[in-house]
């Protein structure tokens, strides 16, 4: 039988469950800066999700546990479900934890589901699996078994205020079992020279960056599109590189074909977590076009590198952009997205108070530290 250890204050055993362990994504880095952050704590750490990628390389860097469960994975198959559920079970049973920390839909499902609620556990949502824009019948059928999971957690984390209202108005958990704490992001040293010095160039060219998995969400073609519809002379301003890979890669290669934007738009795989924020450094304008969010990482690390941002109004975007870090547009609108590039391609002074103040923005409501803080609240208040 599953039960939690005695509970000493100074000291907690924390078991992050997670689906995917490659890509160094937005859940996969979450979980990364809370397992550092507690164990500078003093807390005992493992992780467990998929074997091998990127997460499972961090977790041996920081010496944590870190347990393989080879049968999670994006799945409904019920006898890999099951399997999940026993492997995450004799994990349990090595590393005793006095709190569950679950991330991503099929981890929290199945998480919560072979727990039960005999050991506190806590489920982050990081953007729903209901969300609007996501098809059916997979929406209806992720909104049915996170309102059954729903009781069997203690706590319910969403990155924004979107989502705890998203939840609340499709049934899944209570007012009081539901809290948002946003993404946080690190500050960026020795960033304020480099930015400076990016400030002072002239007006030639407009240096823009996407990344995103090239997936229906992110949908890169409606921005090659608005792209391609920019007048000549703003055209010639912009260079555009798209990072990232997914199922949509070679698609959207073939569109900058088809429009000719091979001068313009530069397709680049998905980089290291420290070639990226090169890129960052280097850029004068962020975009994603997503049909869905919750609250995405990529904005965030964008803000702290004094980007202003262009970017779909969906999910908990609006938290962190507002009407000062950037412009919003509709979702799915070529028209509203071109205009925006023009505006803010060829308006410098917009461009970096709006990157200032996405900055200003980052290093107070959206830093990491306090992410981290008000995460370690709730774990301790629960156990």
């Amino acid at each position: 039988m599953l039960q939690s250890p005695k509970f000493t204050e100074k000291h907690l055993k924390l078991l992050y469950f997670i689906t995917k362990s490659e890509g160094g994504g937005g859940a996969q880095t979450h979980v990364m800066q809370l397992a550092r952050f507690m164990v500078s704590q003093g807390h005992e750490v493992a992780i467990m999700s998929q074997p091998g990628g990127w997460l499972t390389e961090r977790a041996q860097e920081l010496g944590v546990t870190y347990f393989v469960n080879p049968h999670i994975g994006n799945t409904l198959s019920p006898l890999r479900l099951w399997r999940a559920g026993q492997t995450l079970t004799q994990a349990i049973k090595t590393f005793a934890p006095d709190l569950i920390s679950c991330h991503s839909t099929i981890a929290g499902l199945v998480g919560r589901f072979t727990v039960r609620g005999r050991i506190p556990t806590v489920f982050t949502a990081h953007g729903w699996g209901f969300a609007p824009g996501i098809p059916q019948p997979r929406r209806a059928l992720v909104a049915l078994a996170e309102r059954l999971a729903a009781p069997k957690t203690e706590t319910i984390i969403c990155v924004s205020d979107y989502d705890r209202q998203l939840a609340l108005s499709t049934g899944v958990g209570t007012p009081a079992q539901l809290m948002t704490i946003h993404n946080g992001v690190e500050e960026i040293a020795s960033l304020q020279q480099k930015i400076e010095a990016r400030n002072d160039e002239g007006e030639d060219m407009v240096s823009a960056l996407f990344v995103g998995r090239l997936a229906r969400q992110k949908d890169p073609f409606v921005l090659v599109r608005a792209v391609a519809a920019l007048a000549q002379d703003t055209r010639a301003k912009l260079e555009l590189t798209i990072i990232g890979n997914g199922p949509l890669e070679t698609p959207t290669r073939d569109l900058i074909a088809s429009l000719k934007l091979e001068n313009t738009i530069t397709l680049l795989p998905r980089l290291e977590r420290r070639d990226l924020f090169a890129r960052y450094t280097a850029s004068d304008l962020f975009i994603l076009t997503s049909h869905w969010e919750g609250l995405p990482r990529s904005i965030l690390e964008a803000m702290a590198h004094n980007l202003p941002i262009i970017a779909t109004d969906v999910g908990g975007v609006a938290e962190a952009v507002g009407d000062d870090a950037g412009l919003l547009v509709p979702e799915n609108h070529q028209g509203a997205l071109t205009q925006a590039l023009k505006r803010l391609v060829s308006d410098k002074k917009l461009r970096h108070q709006m990157g200032a103040a996405g900055r200003t923005k980052t290093l107070g409501a959206f830093s990491l530290k306090r992410m981290c803080e008000k995460t370690e609240e709730v774990y301790k208040a629960i156990v």
